[in-house]
């Protein structure tokens, strides 16, 4: 495990090479923080500078503290892990609040969903969706077989506990973590007290982009808190403190397997590398980017926010320069690449203004001839649309096209682009991407199936409507 000065030292370059304008950080020994700091600006252009007092919003991070809460509440014997959660709540709550329609309409799995457990919930084993939505509500799978991340699930969850309680998920958090814990800048819904020295998030030009404010709860993602807090609990889940043994076990036991060797216990990922087993989770909120990991065996641990959505992609530096050389993060993280990996340097290079000087430098940036990342490509062309730069967005995806041939949201993407070139548009083009992009989808196992299928669909409706406008126009 480093020393605090070694951190001091290194974080500024880290932060300046990946572009994030601040961040909060907390390290943990021995199961005790030891050491917390703030580095760079809770808003640039403004220059106020990030304090162990300055709030981030947690984003993901509030699920191992909701899950904490919910293993606390077994331990008190209010709720059982393995009693689907039906039996808690009334079947009018759970159509208003949960599936927003009746239990009985055609095509629910109802019998799948009667079975869903806080076991299933906390472990993302649920089948529940995390942001899709539908009618039926969709479920994915039968609960218990498979790993898929679920915010809806945990306000599910949520409700029942509140249901249990009788008082809002903010109270519960108040006075069974953040008052014992004298984690006094941390909420589960926005307090004014925080304004003061809250971080604004940032987009991906490190342009200011403004907190949100929860008014109530969410289960998944409502926490405001700094990273010294946030460690204060790390070491309570580390040092066992407040829950039993048993339910210590549970949450630090594999539930569900993820790819590799990865897996999901009760509330934290897990992960095993030359260190040892470790608990992790990440936090993304696109402006706000933010990661824990912790060696229970250890007692160590570190934290850190940020107010960037390049935040992850400095997740490893931190950790090593941290924990140690052999720290590694979950291979379920690799959708957010390094900041020195090529991909990302090209991508600076044109945001920079200058398209023709990335392309010119595309071989010195290529590992080993490997293809560039194709989903930073595609993220990059279609923030240049949102930027009105169309030629370098046609540039991207033309370069996109050649690297990663099998992507549909590549011509799509594409298609896109040539459909807003100039005033009128190429319309030829466009419909031939859309076409390609059509042809590629059945192959493309880049993306998700629901993502697969809005691309289609919006495909096909651009297909009609250019051609009609071309028959239009004869």
């Amino acid at each position: 495990m480093c020393t605090s000065k070694s951190l001091t030292e290194r974080i500024p370059a880290i932060l300046k090479a990946g572009r994030v304008p601040g961040l909060s950080i907390a390290l943990i020994k021995d199961c005790q923080v030891i050491w917390e700091r703030g580095f760079g600006v809770r808003k640039t252009g403004v220059g106020a500078p990030v304090t162990t007092e300055t709030v981030f919003e947690a984003a993901s991070l509030t699920k191992p503290l909701f899950a904490y809460l919910v293993l606390l509440a077994v331990d008190r014997q209010i709720l059982e892990l393995d009693v689907p959660l039906v039996t808690y709540v009334d079947r009018e709550t759970i159509e208003t609040e949960v599936t927003q329609h009746s239990l009985d309409v055609e095509g629910f799995r109802c019998d799948w969903f009667e079975r869903i457990t806080a076991r299933h919930v906390l472990s993302h084993s649920s089948g529940m969706p995390h942001t899709e939505r539908g009618v039926p509500f969709p479920l994915f799978f039968e609960p218990g077989l498979e790993f898929k991340y679920s915010a809806t699930g945990y306000y599910f969850l949520q409700l029942v506990i509140e249901k249990l309680k009788g008082e809002p998920l903010e109270r519960i958090a108040e006075s069974e973590i953040f008052r014992p814990l004298s984690m006094e800048r941390s909420s589960l819904v926005w307090l004014e007290r925080f304004g003061a020295d809250a971080a604004d998030g940032h987009d991906i030009l490190s342009r200011p982009q403004e907190i949100r404010k929860y008014q109530r709860a969410h289960a998944a993602a409502s926490m405001y808190t700094t990273a010294g807090d946030y460690a204060r609990f790390v070491a309570t889940v580390l040092g066992g403190e407040g829950l039993t043994e048993s339910s210590k076990r549970e949450m630090y036991t594999p539930q569900i397997p993820m790819q590799g060797d990865d897996s999901w216990g009760l509330g934290f990922g897990i992960q095993r590398d030359g260190t040892g087993d470790a608990l992790w989770q990440w936090g993304d909120y696109g402006i706000f980017r933010n990661f824990v990991i912790a060696y229970p065996d250890r007692g160590m641990a570190v934290v850190y926010l940020t107010n960037s959505p390049n935040g992850l992609g400095i997740r490893d530096e931190i950790v090593r320069t941290a924990l140690g050389s052999a720290v590694t993060t979950s291979e379920s993280l690799a959708r957010y690449p390094a900041y020195d990996s090529p991909a990302l340097q090209f991508a600076w290079i044109v945001l920079e203004g200058d398209t023709q000087t990335a392309l010119r430098k595309l071989p010195s940036l290529r590992e080993s001839g490997k293809p560039l990342d194709g989903k930073v490509l595609n993220a990059l062309g279609y923030l240049l649309i949102e930027e009105e730069r169309i030629e370098d967005a046609i540039a991207v995806f033309e370069l996109n096209v050649v690297e990663n041939p099998r992507s549909a949201n590549t011509y799509y993407g594409l298609a896109g682009a040539y459909r807003r070139r100039n005033d009128q548009g190429d319309r030829e083009r466009a419909l031939a991407n859309y076409r390609k992009a059509l042809k590629a989808s059945p192959g493309d196992t880049s993306e998700d199936t629901d993502f697969l299928d809005q691309i289609r669909k919006d495909a096909k409706a651009s297909i009609l409507k250019l051609e009609n406008e071309k028959r239009d126009n004869e």
